[in-house]
């Protein structure tokens, strides 16, 4: 189950556009959110449900309370709208 999380959070960071999610930590409790915190969980979640290399189930998107969790974090490309 630990890498499923690791994988999770692997995911969201990368979905974030950020190098890790240490840049998002409380500086008092060196904690991330918990909004991020229960995106990772849902994620993880996901990924165990359709573990098996073959699926009998439709094909879907990540989940959009995920999506709905996390996009406050996304770092965007700045420098894209500063020229």
């Amino acid at each position: 189950m630990a890498e499923i999380i690791e994988g999770a959070e692997a995911a969201i960071t990368a979905h974030l556009a950020r190098k890790s999610l240490a840049e998002l930590e409380d500086e008092t409790t060196h904690d991330i959110p918990a909004d991020l915190k229960v995106a990772i969980k849902s994620l993880a979640a996901t990924y165990y449900s359709n573990r098996e290399s073959i699926s009998f189930a439709e094909a879907k998107r990540i989940p959009y309370t995920m999506e709905y969790l996390i996009q406050k974090y996304k770092e965007y490309d700045k420098t894209k709208y500063n020229q």
